[in-house]
């Protein structure tokens, strides 16, 4: 490692994050439980620009840059976050592709990309913006039909990712098409069928070498030139993971000094290869996708040894996923995926071969044992976990690692370190995704009857009980599966110690796993599906998604950072051609630039211009303090109230959007004497005893509306009404008055205000209130044409305490 790795984190006080000692949530430097809510930034970073379709040899000699993403200035970025935050957004997802990092050879990086970014997070900073970076990939490379890698990746193991596409090493969108980069390509670089390039042998070769290539292809030494490994006898796997792991190092040393970067996703959405694959002969059809061509794993790396391989097609169908209609000889060719004097690792390991009588054979259990120990592989455990804890020690001191889970494979089992003690604050995060899966395979919804699918791919035959019905099914179908990710943490942290036992049970010892947060890292809705029907004007079903995806997260008290913020959607084509498919070649074609995607909060940067709109410049919608959003493709469903810190334990925060009624509930924390505290300190308790709750405007602001105090506290009642008039002028009670200034009133157990400008509530509680229970509500009584675009506008807020 060079040196910049091991850098102290000056982090910000005012950004740092701590774990609560007693739940699974974050905490501030007051001790208040924070709710992180935010988005990824962005989609359109997955790719160069600009970026050729696959179709065009310069899809693979063209230098990628990638310095117009996430923003292409700082200035765009400022005017950005500063909408973000006006929406109540706190955190981003910085979505970073290795590509962009390295990507021309081994060992040099892009420093003008690096700087590009570090402006941009510095503009998060000066607006009050958390930064989690995210070391993005799909499918491992933008040449294997995904995102991540460079392209020397493959050069480095002795592959030739031009042959990808003949010797079905991965599924590309080889569709003819123009360089011309104003013509946009909403599908590139794979369309659709991307998820199915994870079996492919170009990924599944890459990331099984990626994680494992000292256990299963220990021949497979680098050879190349860079001093850091020439003449070594590196295994590639070793230099592939350290190359990586240099390159995010570099970047978050860069960031340091910004002091809002609080952590990083070492690896999106990880796969294991051939890794305890049980068959080489099939892959799982629960687990893995199977749309297209599908080759099995000897299939595949007979294909990319330059055999013709007779290879099954798969089509969709319900209630399985997919069936195998046929079986179509490919590489007709014989083309090899290895570079002319590469030897295929594979066949030298004695992994596969050709039988004398034609038939392909191959050592069908060689993933299944780790070689070094005999017994049965557990990728998490004996390749994940190490990998990500090489990574996380080469980082800045003081970031956070955000784990995620393999995708359908549940969490790891974060092992304990024995040097620190049973209460060290170890700033891991559970970050798992979660996608409808069902929706998004077949671009479809009827909330009317929905499933949970999982549970029955999992092999539950009680079809009635995960069958839901309605919008609320739909929310409840949603809470429910994100209540098996809550409890995976008792998994994750099953070796940690703090481990406490609570109680005996019918199996036994009950145990409360380590207080670990827990942030969904993507979900989101896809906004093409049901035939396209939001280009044709008609939003409900995305709407009722989108409501019930963010009120089940709500019920968990869940941080999140949706997928995903892009000014890169755009549509193309014939609108009259709606209703159809956003399929490859369909007249009417809407997405985020990456394989037929359709998941951006906000309208492309070409639609904010048909709207009249850019950056700085006002568009339809919003008014002078809470942001502009008409540029949120589903706002009302988007903006949401809720604690962003509360003074004490939050207990239940939830948003019930048809009546536009918002509840909080938490106990506050005790309050602290300062016996002759003054300056800082005094600063320091009153802020601990704040509970700050977001208020969009967008639902509560623009016309008369009701603020309530009602507070029963050691059985006496005390109830108090506040009114505030359209211009937010408080016509009852104590407080301020005038446009955009605070309103407010207090009590012998608190003082509460409410700012229009800021969209904020803040309740500041006694000591007399500490303990109790705490319930604040806001309600909209009545809905008129105006504010935010017909939301409901008399407001009436409660508190209380029982």
């Amino acid at each position: 490692m060079d040196d910049t790795m091991g850098l102290p984190s000056p982090l910000s006080p005012d950004f740092a994050l701590h774990t609560s000692r007693t739940t699974n949530a974050f905490t501030d430097r007051h001790s208040r439980t924070l709710l992180l809510r935010g988005l990824n930034v962005s989609a359109g970073s997955k790719l160069p620009s600009p970026c050729p379709p696959p179709s065009s040899p310069s899809f693979y000699t063209l230098p990628p840059t990638y310095t117009q993403h996430p923003f292409p200035a700082a200035a765009s970025a400022r005017h950005w976050f500063t909408q973000m935050r006006s929406w109540g957004v706190n955190i981003v997802r910085l979505v970073i592709v290795w590509e962009a990092l390295e990507p021309l050879e081994l060992g040099t990086y892009d420093m003008e990309y690096i700087e590009h970014i570090r402006a941009i997070v510095h503009e998060a900073a000066r607006v009050g913006m958390r930064v989690f970076v995210d070391g993005h990939q799909d499918c491992w490379s933008r040449f294997t039909g995904g995102s991540g890698a460079p392209q020397w990746a493959f050069d480095l193991v002795g592959l030739d990712a031009t042959a990808f596409p003949e010797t079905v090493s991965a599924a590309l969108e080889l569709s003819p098409s123009s360089d011309d980069a104003d013509t946009p390509r909403l599908d590139t670089p794979s369309g659709r069928l991307w998820p199915t390039n994870y079996t492919k042998f170009g990924p599944a070769t890459l990331f099984t070498l990626f994680f494992a290539g000292e256990l299963y292809a220990p021949s497979a030494v680098y050879t190349g030139p860079h001093p850091a490994y020439a003449g070594g006898g590196h295994n590639v796997g070793h230099v592939l993971r350290s190359a990586y792991t240099r390159a995010f190092a570099t970047l978050m040393a860069a960031l340091v000094p910004c002091g809002n970067v609080v952590g990083i996703d070492p690896m999106n959405e990880p796969h294991p290869g051939y890794i305890g694959l049980r068959s080489l002969r099939a892959w799982n059809e629960t687990t893995e996708l199977h749309l297209g061509a599908m080759p099995s794993a000897v299939e595949g790396m007979a294909l990319a040894g330059g055999e013709a391989v007779g290879v099954g097609q798969w089509e969709r169908s319900w209630p399985h996923p997919s069936v195998r209609r046929k079986t179509v000889t490919m590489n007709t060719g014989r083309r090899r995926a290895w570079r002319e004097g590469r030897e295929d690792v594979w066949k030298r390991e004695g992994v596969w071969w050709r039988n004398d009588d034609g038939t392909l054979g191959g050592r069908d259990d060689y993933f299944v044992t780790n070689p070094q120990t005999g017994e049965a592989v557990d990728f998490e455990r004996d390749c994940y976990v190490p990998f990500l804890q090489s990574f996380w020690a080469a980082m800045p001191k003081g970031t956070w690692l955000f784990v995620e889970p393999i995708p359908n494979l549940g969490p790891p089992s974060w092992p304990a370190d024995p040097a620190s003690s049973a209460d060290a604050e170890d700033r891991l995060v559970y970050a798992p995704h979660w996608y409808d899966i069902r929706t998004l395979f077949e671009k479809a919804l009827n909330p009317t009857v929905t499933f949970d699918v999982l549970r029955l791919a999992a092999g539950s035959r009680n079809f009635l009980a995960h069958t839901y019905f309605g919008a609320s099914g739909l929310a409840g179908n949603y809470a429910a599966n994100f209540s098996r990710i809550v409890a995976d943490v008792a998994v994750f942290r099953g070796q940690a110690r703090g481990v406490r036992v609570v109680g005996e049970g019918a199996g036994g010892k009950v145990v409360r796993p380590k207080p670990t947060p827990v942030l969904i890292g993507e979900t989101g809705v896809p906004m093409d599906l049901n035939a396209q029907s939001f280009y044709a004007g008609d939003t409900g079903t995305q709407g009722v998604m989108l409501n019930a995806l963010l009120s089940a997260m709500e019920r968990h008290r869940l941080n999140w950072t949706l997928w995903t913020f892009t000014l890169s959607h755009a549509t193309c084509g014939d609108q009259g051609a709606l209703p159809c498919d956003n399929e490859p070649g369909a007249r009417h074609q809407a997405g985020d630039g990456w394989n037929s995607e359709d998941f951006s909060v906000v309208y492309g940067a070409a639609e904010l211009a048909r709207r009249g709109g850019a950056a700085g410049k006002k568009v339809v919608g919003g008014d002078g303090y809470g942001g502009d959003w008409g540029v949120l493709r589903l706002p009302a469903q988007f903006l949401r109230p809720y604690p962003t810190a509360t003074a004490g334990r939050l207990v239940a925060s939830g948003f019930e959007l048809a009546e536009r009624r918002f509840e909080v509930e938490y106990i506050p924390c005790p309050v602290t004497a300062v016996k002759g505290a003054e300056g800082a300190d005094l600063v320091d308790e009153f802020t601990r005893r704040t509970t700050e709750v977001y208020i969009p405007n967008y639902h509560y602001a623009g016309r008369t509306s009701i603020r309530a105090v009602v507070i029963d506290a050691a059985g006496k009642g005390w109830e108090e009404e506040w009114i505030v008039d359209a211009e937010g002028t408080q016509g009852q009670g104590r407080g301020e008055k005038g446009e955009g200034k605070a309103v407010g009133g207090e009590c012998r157990y608190f003082h509460w205000t409410w700012k229009r400008r800021e969209q904020e509530m803040r309740i500041v509680h006694s000591a007399e209130a500490a303990g109790a229970r705490v319930v604040i509500r806001a309600e909209a009584l009545e809905t008129r044409a105006g504010a935010g675009g017909g939301a409901g506008i008399l407001a009436r807020l409660i508190s209380s305490v029982v």
